[in-house]
């Protein structure tokens, strides 16, 4: 439901000079599946900018007839929960439930990094399930990680189960770690006696990869079917990539161990579904996604490079910043973007904060309660102190996710994670479309957004040159 209310208290956002104070109330809301989105200052600035309007069209345009034939353009993200829905979740808690009688665990560790990371910490954190703890992540490569890690589950490697996240199969930090970890099991079990054949038929009892369901593409496959891992064919998506990959099969095994029940995780599914429906809808007063774009181009358009995105609330800091950086850094390619968890950020960072030289859009991010008890403070603090002061001087927007009595709703998290993923991508094509020097179409009909060019030139380039051996740090 989408509610506007007069501009005629808004002025036009100066392109030169501060932004004037102004009543803190928002001037455009909309809401969609227990996530809402408020503008506090800056709406005004995209929704009567009719050459940004017009150029929204056409971005939705360009995603809606590329969906024509997504696996060419890195988009199969957009339909991953409608398919994840089809194919059933009894693969994934049958999985869960193979792990668990294999070797008694009841903690798991996951090795992956970025993508492969990121959005599993950002849904466990949201979804605040008491299961989360006993899931660990490591992604290390000196020996003091390594040692503070098994500390952390207990001094041995056999007291967890270990979920190895990558597509190829061939990311040297992941496989770094799996090698290592299998050696150590193996280890540990002789060292109560087995024989090498018996120890490593027991180590290969503690893993679950999920990697390209295609052995001849992924080594991790190729080994995991040589070893005989028994616990389920799980894999990751093709054209998904790894920052929009929340909900592909990794993550919902995460969130199946740590306790989300089928009922919430197809909820999770479902809010996804309902924000993708939003996403691609050619109505930008209903489209909450483009609207998130807007928002960003237009401050860009008036001289605001940098991004602010503060977050209140502990479930945001296991993962939820560096979820957002990515997008940021890997898929707009873009530095100038800040985060921070309230209220301690407040306190270290005010003072650059408000300082008038430094120009930013900001969004905050908070728990909507819903009329949950001891929540007043906490409203207060952040719906009429801390967002009213940005609203001061800065473009400022609102974003509130529905919670229910343990964390956030699940929904809320799926519809939450498909709406960055979306906002993303029309962030980088928006920004691009109102560039007379770009096109909308670049590399081949593929969205620049969600490509690695710099990185994967830099790989070419430069890492290992040789020298990089994984599992061995002789």
């Amino acid at each position: 439901m989408l509610t506007k209310v007069s501009m005629a208290s808004f002025s036009a956002m100066p392109r030169k000079t501060s932004v004037p104070k102004q009543k803190s109330i928002p001037s455009f809301t909309g809401s969609v599946a227990g996530v809402a989105v408020e503008y506090l200052n800056g709406a005004d600035s995209f929704l009567s900018h009719l050459k940004l309007k017009k150029a929204a069209e056409k971005v939705i345009a360009e995603v809606v007839k590329r969906l024509q034939n997504p696996k060419s353009q890195f988009l199969d993200w957009v339909k991953l929960p409608e398919k994840q829905i089809e194919r059933g979740l009894d693969r994934i808690y049958d999985t869960v439930d193979n792990l668990r009688r294999a070797t008694g665990n009841e903690t798991l560790t996951v090795l992956g990094i970025g993508g492969s990371k990121h959005p599993l910490e950002h849904a466990l954190g949201l979804s605040n399930l008491p299961g989360a703890d006993n899931i660990h992540f490591y992604s290390g490569l000196d020996p003091m990680s390594f040692d503070k890690f098994k500390g952390e589950i207990g001094g041995q490697l056999k007291g967890s189960d270990y979920l190895v996240v990558s597509k190829s199969g061939t990311t040297f930090e992941t496989e770094d770690a799996y090698l290592r970890i299998e050696a150590g099991l193996v280890e540990e079990y002789m060292a109560e006696g087995e024989t090498a054949e018996e120890a490593q038929q027991l180590a290969n009892k503690h893993f679950v990869v999920v990697t390209d369901a295609d052995a001849s593409r992924s080594k991790l496959r190729r080994e995991a079917n040589a070893k005989g891992y028994s616990h389920g064919e799980l894999f990751i998506h093709d054209d998904v990539g790894g920052r929009y990959s929340a909900l592909d099969d990794h993550g919902l095994f995460a969130l199946a161990y740590a306790g989300l029940s089928k009922d919430g995780m197809t909820q999770m599914l479902q809010g996804a579904v309902k924000m993708t429906k939003n996403a691609l809808s050619k109505n930008i007063e209903e489209n909450i996604a483009i609207q998130r774009a807007m928002f960003y181009v237009s401050s860009i358009r008036n001289r605001i490079r940098n991004s602010l995105h503060l977050l209140a609330g502990s479930v945001f800091g296991r993962g939820t910043r560096e979820y957002l950086e990515q997008f940021h850094g890997e898929s707009l390619k873009d530095t100038l973007f800040t985060t921070g968890i309230l209220p301690d950020v407040q306190h270290y960072a005010a003072e650059s904060f408000f300082n008038p030289k430094n120009k930013y859009n900001v969004t905050v991010t908070m728990l909507n309660d819903r009329g949950l008890p001891g929540w007043k403070n906490y409203n207060e603090y952040v719906q009429n102190i801390v967002t009213p002061a940005f609203a001061e001087v800065h473009p400022t927007s609102l974003e509130k996710l529905n919670i229910n009595e343990q964390g956030v709703a699940p929904e809320a998290i799926g519809a939450y994670s498909q709406l960055k993923h979306f906002e993303t991508i029309y962030k980088g094509m928006l920004r691009r479309a109102m560039d007379p020097r770009q096109k909308l179409v670049t590399l081949k009909n593929a969205i620049w957004e969600v490509l690695q060019p710099f990185v994967e030139a830099y790989k070419k380039r430069n890492l290992g040159k040789g020298n990089l051996h994984p599992g061995s740090n002789e």
